[in-house]
């Protein structure tokens, strides 16, 4: 019996097919197989394994991907090469543009790079971005339908398009905090106008704020350890550690937070108090200077108030169905088509392809909630924090009764609610600062007479005494 065809196929052929599997499983199951696809896969290895791995990627996620990477092995304090790379970054960013799989190709062509550590690379943070990405779904989605009104068929299943929404502000996260993190050095506004410019200016501030729920989600992944640690750490409480603010209020959690997302997973998976205790170490490390809560807030707003008053013309126009003035374009495109869907669809150019630009849902819940607003609040702004609670500008589903006026209503209802209030000043609340100050009384005592180790109110069992102490409880 003669051989199968694809076994009397030239070898470069062959390797060509193996590198369009769709999956490392699949490929392991084709070169066991046979040891002619076993030789084929070994003379082309490299190539095989970044093509069938990187490809498990989304296309549309990959270049965020592969900038991701490229950020991660530049040296946070050049600046000129930080400068580059901004620049360079919003034309890999262009959906329309194959400059973001180019930088890979590069890499992996440099000797000194290990393909394989490339390729693992990518697939190691891109695991911990999918994770993260459903964890985010189960924090979030079920407040979506109680506090936003959104009917969800799916249930807590994200579509393709949410999905890409989150995991491409958490690779935006990520690249900021691997090109930016930096100690405070005093001169911490040498970026300002290459942010706004090249890293927010990018896209539109309902985008943007996409990145700011994902921020401040990351913020309540490490809340979770650091005010635990910080309620209840005898050293933590004699430094007098704040956990009760949050965003730029807080330069501690701001400092964790650009250790970046494998810090973070490892935090989240994190079984015990002392593993926690020992991954946040004995101080939280010095304030940065590019803090990305105080960046998004000053620079996620583009072009600022100017631009805002030019959205609210184009808004004017897409709340009239009937628009008394048609507009017709020039030339043959514009010929015949009248209104603000001409608008919408011909002069403004939405972000990645249609999935965040004028009509989408994002957009509508992110104006509802800025119809009157100042410049620096239109992105990352303290009154729309429980509304990013929700995720409110990821999803797709339209709202019952989804007119703009309603969306309104829905919004102010919300922010005005008062456990939204409390949360957002709950530093302010006087019972729980005057709780916080007792605590810390109480643990600086404990520091004082050589105690460490875990303290909670009315319990010292477990407060570690050094040699020679006499202190006794009471």
């Amino acid at each position: 019996m003669s051989d199968p065809a694809l076994l009397r196929m030239p070898q470069h052929l062959l390797a060509l097919i193996l590198a369009q599997l769709d999956s490392t499983q699949s490929l392991a199951s084709a070169i066991l197989s046979h040891s002619y696809i076993y030789a084929t896969f070994q003379d082309d290895r490299n190539r095989i394994l970044r093509a069938v791995r990187v490809d498990q990627m989304p296309a549309r996620t990959r270049p965020y991907a592969y900038l991701t990477l490229a950020a991660g092995q530049m040296q946070p304090r050049d600046r000129a090469q930080v400068r580059r790379f901004l620049w360079s970054s919003s034309w890999c960013l262009d959906p329309h543009s194959d400059l973001g799989a180019g930088f890979l190709g590069r890499v992996m062509k440099v000797d000194s790079v290990d393909p394989r550590a490339v390729v693992e690379g990518l697939n190691s943070m891109h695991a911990m971005v999918e994770w993260f990405t459903r964890d985010f779904a189960r924090d979030t989605l079920p407040l979506v339908g109680s506090e936003l009104g959104l009917k969800r068929p799916g249930g807590m299943t994200l579509s393709a398009d949410e999905t890409f929404r989150i995991q491409r502000a958490m690779y935006r996260f990520q690249m900021y905090c691997d090109m930016l993190q930096s100690p405070m050095d005093g001169k911490g506004n040498w970026l300002g106008k290459r942010l706004r410019r090249n890293f927010f200016g990018r896209f539109s501030p309902w985008v943007n704020e996409q990145l700011a729920c994902v921020h401040d989600y990351f913020e309540r992944v490490l809340s979770r350890a650091f005010d635990e640690v910080a309620a209840h750490d005898v050293d933590w409480g004699h430094q007098r550690i704040n956990w009760l603010a949050n965003g730029e209020r807080n330069p501690h959690k701001q400092a964790y937070l650009f250790r970046g997302i494998p810090f973070l997973h490892t935090l989240a998976h994190a079984p015990t108090y002392a593993a926690r205790r020992a991954l946040l170490g004995p101080i939280p490390p010095p304030p940065a200077c590019h803090m990305l809560g105080t960046t998004l807030w000053k620079h996620g707003s583009t072009n600022g108030r100017r631009e805002l008053l030019e959205w609210q013309h184009f808004w004017t126009r897409m709340d009239d169905p009937a628009d008394p003035e048609p507009y017709e374009g020039e030339g043959e495109e514009g010929k015949g088509k009248e209104g603000p869907r001409w608008w919408v669809d011909t002069l403004w150019q939405d972000d990645d392809e249609g999935r965040d630009g004028y009509g989408t849902l994002p957009f509508r819940y992110w104006r509802a909630a800025h119809r009157d607003c100042w410049q620096k609040d239109v992105v990352a702004g303290v009154n729309a924090r429980w509304l990013r609670r929700v995720g409110y500008v990821m999803w797709d589903e339209q709202p019952e009764g989804g007119k703009v006026g309603e969306l309104t209503l829905r919004v102010r209802v919300l922010e005005g609610r008062k456990a939204v209030m409390l949360e957002r000043f709950r530093e302010r609340d006087a019972g729980v600062r005057r709780r916080v100050r007792e605590g810390r009384r109480a643990r600086e005592e404990i520091y004082l007479r050589g105690g460490r180790g875990y303290w909670k109110e009315g319990d010292m069992g477990e407060v570690v005494w050094g040699s020679g102490d006499d202190y006794r409880a009471g």
